[in-house]
């Protein structure tokens, strides 16, 4: 597909003005963000502008739906790089390399950042080796100290200096954090181009659930609930940059 990246992006901003929606949204009013990019495009109503990566595409429709972001306009606002940078990834990003990379930001960024946030100075040596590494051994290896401390001295011990009034809460979350992360690693790393969107799938549902456990823990301790969301976008953003997808060009 020929794309005229300045119109494009001229009309794909006039749409975002509007707030991004939940679902598909309507064609004359509020859109998720594939669905207006294939009104930017041209295209009919609908959610696959023909010109992006399918894993790219499948984890963006579930990424935009999340609950977490706290309204339409604060949606568009922090997808529109993201809308952008897709745009010329078909053909171009691989859905397999996207997703191996997106589960190793899952634990090289987002479980030591949400750990050191709700947790603080709890497991340090796992979460500093989750970040320096960001492997499936890695991720392993905070389970089972996580699991190990808790089973043995219970959640209350563990988390008492989180700094907030659920220690359950925060147990919660960081159980889901690390069970996201190896999870995330073992199905990335057994994908295939052809099975990558289905992962794709899985990682998006398991990202967009850590952080919602993790949105609901911030509003306890008075912090950003957004910041999760905020900071997954910016780090997919970058895996697309490293991987070349045209649209990152034309991002100001």
């Amino acid at each position: 597909m020929n794309i005229d990246f300045p119109t494009v992006i001229a009309k794909f901003d006039a749409i975002l003005a509007r707030g991004l929606s939940v679902g598909i949204g309507q064609r004359e009013g509020q859109m998720c963000l594939e669905a207006a990019l294939c009104a930017a495009l041209d295209l009919p109503h609908g959610d696959d502008p023909g010109c992006v990566t399918e894993s790219v595409r499948t984890f963006k429709i579930r990424f935009n739906d999340s609950s977490g972001w706290a309204s339409p306009a604060s949606r568009a606002y922090h997808l529109r790089a993201l809308g952008i940078a897709q745009l010329g990834s078909k053909d171009v990003v691989s859905s397999r390399e996207f997703v191996i990379r997106l589960a190793k930001t899952i634990i090289q960024h987002v479980l030591p950042r949400v750990c050191r946030e709700v947790c603080p100075g709890q497991f340090k040596p796992w979460v500093d080796a989750c970040e320096q590494e960001g492997t499936e051994i890695a991720a392993k290896a905070l389970v089972l100290a996580f699991d190990t401390t808790a089973g043995l001295q219970g959640p209350g011990h563990v988390f008492k200096a989180a700094g907030t009034t659920s220690p359950r809460s925060v147990r919660n979350v960081v159980a889901r954090a690390v069970e996201t992360a190896m999870w995330a690693t073992t199905k990335a790393s057994r994908a295939t181009e052809t099975t990558a969107t289905e992962t794709a799938a899985f990682l998006a549902a398991e990202t967009i659930e850590l952080a919602t456990y993790a949105i609901e823990e911030a509003k306890g301790r008075q912090a950003d609930p957004e910041i999760y969301l905020r900071l997954v976008a910016t780090l997919v953003l970058d895996i697309l940059r490293d991987l070349k997808s045209p649209g990152v060009a034309w991002i100001s």
